[in-house]
Formats: structure tokens, C-alpha cells, sequence
């Protein structure tokens, strides 16, 4: 966590954020990807490969009461947006600029050790 992740174009690197501990709460990452250009690309490509954070609950203001992530382009001005709950099957985001900023909190747990609302893997790779 906050951390800039870089890479070689074409290779594919792997990524995976553990459910961190009650006491840990509110957890707070910050995941920068950076294509630093030549052989380390210009553009990146991030793949959700399990994706749970929170539950959603509504599309009002407060939609994502346990959590979210939020995605951003460091070149370009913030637009807001989140994303919570279970994602079905892979997703793929692209960059428009060099660097991607993966925003992550969790603002609590499931109260049941059955019910758990974080799970985070994804595999990230630097495209030309």
C-alpha cells in the first residue's frame, strides 16, 4: 500500500491486498501504476481479477457505507465516482495517461467472520 508500481512492457505483474485487522480500521491504500515510457510502456493496463469491498446499498451519497475504491488518472483532474460491493468476473482499465492511482478504504468489517466484505486481487501490466 501507497506505493508507485512500475514494469517492464508486457509482463504481467500480480497484486493482491489482505483484509486487514479490526484495530487497523479505517484502512487507507493508495496504489499508484506508472508506465515510465520506453521499454516500461505508456499506458497501463489493470486487471481486477477479485474484487470485494464493502456492500452497496444504493446509488444515493452514501451507497458505499462499509467502503469503496476509487480510480484516477494522475494527469488529468479528479471526477469523482466509487465503486463498492462484489465484482462479477475479471474487469480491465486502461489508462489514458501514464499513471492510474487506485484509492482503497474500508471503513469496516462484516460483523460475521462468514460475511466478509474485503477481497482485492488484481494483476497489472505496462502496455506501448
Amino acid at each position: 500500500c501507497n506505493r508507485t508500481y512500475y514494469g517492464d512492457t508486457g509482463q504481467t505483474y500480480s497484486l493482491e491486498l489482505h483484509r486487514p485487522k479490526q484495530d487497523r480500521l479505517p484502512y487507507i491504500c493508495q496504489l499508484t501504476f506508472t508506465a515510465a515510457g520506453g521499454q516500461h510502456g505508456d499506458v497501463v493496463q489493470v486487471t481486477l481479477d477479485s474484487f470485494t469491498i464493502g456492500r452497496f446499498t444504493s446509488y444515493t451519497q452514501d451507497g458505499c457505507p462499509d467502503g469503496y475504491m476509487q480510480i484516477a488518472e494522475s494527469a488529468r483532474t479528479p471526477i469523482g465516482g466509487m465503486w463498492c460491493g462484489t465484482s462479477w468476473g475479471p474487469v480491465l482499465f486502461y489508462s489514458e495517461s501514464r499513471s492510474l492511482i487506485f484509492t482503497i478504504k474500508l471503513n469496516k468489517l462484516a460483523r460475521d467472520q462468514s460475511g466478509y466484505n474485503f477481497d482485492f486481487r488484481i494483476r497489472y501490466k505496462m502496455l506501448s
